[in-house]
C-alpha cells in the first residue's frame, strides 16, 4: 500500500470511527436540551440556555451532515446536493462555533478549561472559512483538506464526552479534567489528521 493509499486509509477510519461515536453520543446526551426547563438543563447551563441549544443543534448539523461531504458519488453524481450540504455544514459550524465561544466566554469551571474551549470555537470557524474560501477560489484540493480539518474539529464534541468516560475515574477533580479535556479533545486529532494529510505530500528529493 502506497503512502498516498495508507493516508486515504487512515482518515476514513477516523472519520467513519468518529461518526459512529458521534451517532451514540448525540442520541445518549443531547436529548435533554431539547426539554426546555430548569431540571434538565441544569443550574450551570440554565441561564445560557438559548446559546447552548443552538450550539447543540449545530453541533448536530454539522457532525450528521459533515461525512457525507466526503462521499465521492454524492460529490459527483449529486453535486447541487453537495454543494447544499456543504452550505449547511459551514453555516452551522459558524454559527455554533460563535455560539460555543459565548460559552466558553461565560464558562466559571477554570481558565484552561476557558481557554481551551475558546480555541476550539475559533478553530472550528476557522477551518471552515478557509474550507469556503478556498472553493471560491476554486481551489478543490485545499477545500478537501480543510474541509477534512474542519469536520476533525467537529469531533471535539465526540472525542470530549469519550475522554470524560475515560478519564473520569483516574482525574477526579472536576477543573484538572475538564481543562484538559478541552484541549485534548481537539488538538490531538486535529495534529493526527495533519500528518494524513501532509503524509501523502512528501517526496523523495534526488540528491
Amino acid at each position: 500500500m502506497n503512502s498516498i493509499s495508507l493516508k486515504k486509509a487512515v482518515l476514513a477510519v477516523i472519520l467513519i470511527a468518529g461518526f459512529a461515536l458521534s451517532l451514540y453520543f448525540i442520541f445518549d446526551k443531547t436529548p435533554r436540551y431539547f426539554v426546555f426547563n430548569k431540571e434538565s438543563y441544569g443550574d450551570y447551563f440554565w441561564s445560557r440556555a438559548n446559546w447552548l441549544f443552538v450550539h447543540v443543534v449545530c453541533g448536530i448539523l454539522a457532525l450528521v451532515i459533515g461525512p457525507f461531504q466526503f462521499v465521492p458519488a454524492i460529490r459527483n453524481k449529486y453535486l447541487h446536493l453537495h454543494r447544499w450540504m456543504g452550505r449547511t455544514y459551514l453555516t452551522s459550524t459558524l454559527i455554533g462555533g460563535i455560539a460555543g465561544f459565548y460559552m466558553a466566554s461565560t464558562s466559571h469551571i477554570g481558565y484552561a478549561y476557558q481557554f481551551g474551549l475558546t480555541g476550539l470555537a475559533l478553530t472550528w470557524i476557522a477551518t471552515g472559512t478557509m474550507a469556503y474560501i478556498s472553493i471560491r477560489n476554486l481551489n478543490i484540493t485545499q477545500h478537501r483538506e480543510w474541509m477534512i480539518r474542519s469536520y476533525v474539529v467537529t469531533l471535539g464534541f465526540t472525542v470530549f464526552r469519550l475522554l470524560d468516560e475515560l478519564l473520569t475515574p483516574i482525574i477526579t477533580n472536576l477543573p484538572e479534567r475538564f481543562g484538559l479535556m478541552s484541549w485534548a479533545c481537539w488538538t490531538i486529532p486535529l495534529v493526527i489528521a495533519e500528518i494524513c494529510i501532509q503524509a501523502g505530500k512528501i517526496k523523495v528529493v534526488s540528491k
